[in-house]
Parts: C-alpha cells; structure tokens; sequence
C-alpha cells in the first residue's frame, strides 16, 4: 500500500526502528489503515518516532484503531479492507469517525468505504433528523438528499409538514417520500398578490393546482 502524506513519518519509524518495515510489508489493508488513522488522529502519535514505532510494532492494529477512533464500532477494522489500496488523508478517518460515531454506521460498514459513500453518510448525519428516520428509503446520492433536506427545512418553517408526514411503512422509497413532501408542500398559500389577474388567467394559490 501507499501510504501518500504519511510517507515522510512512516520513513521516519523506519529509521528509528528498522524491524517495523517487516510488519508494515505483511500487514493486510485494513492493518494498514488503520495505523494510518493511529497516525493521523491518535494523541500517542505525536510522540518521538522511536516511541510511535514501537507502540506500532508491538501493538495490535485493532487496538491502534480504537485509540485513533474510540467511539466506532468493532466491525469498522474488518470494513477498512474496503477502504482501497492506498492510506487516506486525515480528512478521511475523521469523516469516518463522525459516521461511524452516529446512527449511520451499520449502513456506511455494510458497503465500500469510499469518499463519496462517506461524504453522504457526514452530510446526512447533519441533516434533519426526520431525514435519520427515513434513512433506508433514501438514496446513496448526497445532491439529492441534500435537497430533500432544503425541502423539509422549508416546510418547516411554514409550519406545513406534519408530525406523520415523514414514517414510513416497511418497504417504502423516494416516490412515498415524494408525495409526502408534496402533499406537504400543498398546504401552503401562496401570498395574496393584492390584485385580480386578467382573463384568461387565474391566481393558483397552492402547488395542487
């Protein structure tokens, strides 16, 4: 594997101790990643190289991914294999550690661990929380969901969605969650313009008509 920024501090453990180079050729991936996230985000792994070396070399990788994430569940070490061949920027183990920290991790872990799988998982753990609920009839699609969110910000504050409007019954998808917000939407007046348009127009009050 590459292990891309972290190259100039891993060739550092390497000089202060020439026998990690023998782990780090036999580790498997998700080995790999996760001393990447111990050497991105773990508070040991700012200490001398020779220190950070050794805790590498005589440390379980799964322990070296909980001191780097200690809120993530057991089953991420396994998921990491999914993560590709090469180690992540730091940007990467903390968006997965916000996920993997929230009520999307099973969802995230069940498939690969990419930027745009991850990237949707961050967004929609900061979105609303109705949105949480309806999670299994959303998308993997982050421009979508993110404009269902807009949606029901919207609504919201026009105090026209529902307490009901967003549970589902088992099995339903994006076409349920459709003409909720649209039935949603309907209940909401448009301003009354303060004139009488001509024939043969008409003035359409809600989305309905």
């Amino acid at each position: 594997m590459v292990f891309g920024d972290l190259a100039p501090r891993v060739a550092a453990l390497i000089r202060a101790r020439p026998l990690l180079i023998a782990r780090l050729i036999v580790a498997p991936r998700e080995a790999v990643h996760a001393i990447a996230a111990f050497l991105h985000l773990a508070p040991d792994a700012a200490g001398p190289d020779a220190e950070v070396a050794t805790i590498i070399n005589d440390t379980d990788p799964r322990e070296l991914l909980n001191a780097a994430l200690p809120a993530c569940p057991a089953r991420l070490y396994r998921a990491l294999d999914r993560a590709g061949d090469r180690v992540r920027e730091r940007r990467f183990y903390e968006k997965l550690a916000a996920v993997c920290s929230g009520p999307f991790a099973d969802r995230l872990l069940d498939g690969a661990l990419d930027d745009i799988r991850v990237a949707h998982f961050e967004a929609l753990s900061r979105m609303d929380p109705a949105l949480g609920a309806i999670r299994s009839a959303l998308p993997e699609n982050t421009y979508l969901v993110e404009g269902i969110d807009s949606l029901v910000a919207f609504l919201r504050a026009r105090g026209a969605l529902r307490d009901g409007d967003l549970r589902l019954p088992p099995g339903a998808g994006l076409p349920a969650i459709t003409r909720r917000l649209r039935a949603a939407l309907s209940r909401i007046e448009a301003p009354d313009p303060g004139f009488n348009p001509p024939p043969p127009f008409r003035l359409l009050r809600t989305s309905d008509e």
